[in-house]
């Protein structure tokens, strides 16, 4: 996450304060307000038909989830939850994601910076790893079990066991903010194992670690390969469909502001959990502010999620993928 104070948002209160009290300072905060969308108006990025033909918005999500971080699809269902400033909350929405049907809270979790979740037959995953500053070693992943979300709304869930780990080769914990390799916001689970995707604000490549599922207490991130995304990656989801295994990126190139270049990175055609050795393509996507969650809803079809920008709310998209698989 990156904690943009926006320019925009403030002059959008002033001009609320100063309508009803003089119409000259009213026309002033409106000549601002048209400067500041000029100023943080995205630039231009274009966008190939075919994406625009299979990418669909599907509306706003509900306020309870303006910093969405992070998504999985369960029983027809979104469970989702937000980054820094919420508590350990889940938040289940309907596959459209305009309607709020549920908020569980896990006991005896604390969050630091809830950034990704994903999920196996049995668990939930909570990973508590986002790291702008590089100086975290408290980094965290959480097994909720998928039954213990049957019990009723009012009641508190336990997590089932709470995994700390650290990178192999990071060495150093004094790197300034935004200036070092081992945040991560990006995590899946294939088979045993679990691995994280790390947000490289430094060289903009992707470092991918692996953990044992199975790990309780402290563990070590194995490091596996590295692959150069040419931006952050935000999020990461993984299916089996008719053609194989796919991994998806899903990132951005922050261009100041509020101006996010989002994209996404399909790999493909790799054995095992070799997921950079095979087919790999990038694909821009239209302007959705700052992209953070990101789940397949079919084999070929993906749900993403962005962060609330300007006042307004978190948004759902849906995009189909299918074309990209052939």
């Amino acid at each position: 996450m990156r904690n943009n104070t926006s320019v925009l948002e403030k002059t959008l209160r002033i001009l609320n304060r100063k309508m009803s009290s003089s119409p000259l300072l009213m026309i002033l905060s409106i000549l601002i307000l048209c400067a500041a969308c000029e100023k943080f108006k995205s630039p231009t990025q274009e966008v190939p038909e075919t994406v625009t033909q299979y990418f669909k918005y599907l509306g706003p999500l509900p306020n309870q989830l303006n910093e969405i971080s992070g998504l999985v699809i369960e029983d027809s269902t979104i469970w989702a939850h937000n980054d820094s400033g919420d508590g350990p909350y889940l938040y289940q929405v309907s596959l459209s994601g305009d309607k709020l049907l549920r908020k569980a809270t896990i006991k005896g979790i604390f969050p630091i910076d809830w950034e990704d979740m994903t999920r196996d037959e049995h668990f939930f995953y909570l990973g508590d790893f986002g790291n702008n500053n590089g100086n975290r070693q408290d980094l965290s992943i959480y097994k909720v079990a998928i039954d213990s979300l049957d019990l009723s709304p009012n009641e508190k869930i336990s997590f089932h066991s709470h995994l700390t780990f650290s990178y192999e080769d990071q060495l150093r914990f004094n790197y300034g903010p935004y200036q070092h390799n081992f945040d991560c916001e990006a995590m899946i689970v294939q088979r045993d194992s679990l691995y994280l995707f790390t947000k490289n604000h430094e060289d903009n490549h992707c470092r991918f670690y692996a953990l044992s599922k199975h790990s309780d207490g402290s563990a070590i991130a194995q490091l596996r390969d590295t692959f150069d995304t040419k931006g952050t990656i935000t999020a990461a989801a993984y299916t089996v469909g008719k053609t194989g295994p796919v991994l998806a990126l899903l990132g951005y190139n922050y261009k100041g502001g509020n101006a996010f270049h989002s994209f996404l990175w399909l790999f493909t055609e790799f054995k095992g959990a070799n997921f950079f050795s095979g087919k790999q393509q990038r694909i821009d996507l239209p302007p959705i502010a700052q992209t953070e969650g990101i789940s397949f809803l079919t084999p070929t079809k993906l749900l993403i999620s962005s962060e609330a920008e300007n006042l307004s709310f978190g948004k759902l998209f849906q995009f189909d993928i299918e074309h990209w698989l052939q």
